[in-house]
């Protein structure tokens, strides 16, 4: 605490009593109202794959709000229950045969391992 701040506050103190210690802050109204972000959460349950980028877009286009960080698309998204990490239901470069190879390659691995462990002991 900062000796302006305690200052301040005795001010505050003297002239109103325990009321003037209150806050005051109530903090921001958000920029989408409760019935926007149902809307956009439908939205987001209505694609199939989307990015960061086309929900901010859309938010934008919509809405007309911009966030002036991520934290914050990040924290709408977290709030309708969706991880933006986690927008894509699949890789888009996944390979289905390279990971059967590396699953068998992993298995001949694993079986070698439990072999040679079984022997020594």
């Amino acid at each position: 605490m900062s000796l302006g701040f305690i200052s301040a506050s005795c001010q505050r103190y003297e002239r109103s009593g325990i009321q003037g210690l209150r806050s005051n802050y109530w903090g921001t109204a958000g920029y989408l109202s409760a019935e926007q972000k149902q809307e956009l959460f439908r939205w987001l349950d209505g694609q199939d794959a989307w990015t960061l980028e086309e929900v901010i877009d859309h938010i934008e286009d919509c809405y007309g709000v911009v966030y002036q960080s991520l934290q914050s698309y990040y924290a709408l998204l977290k709030s309708a229950g969706v991880s933006w990490k986690k927008a894509h239901p699949a890789h888009p470069d996944k390979d289905d045969q390279q990971i059967q190879e590396k699953k068998e390659k992993l298995k001949s691995y694993w079986l070698r391992t439990v072999v040679k462990s079984q022997t020594e002991g």
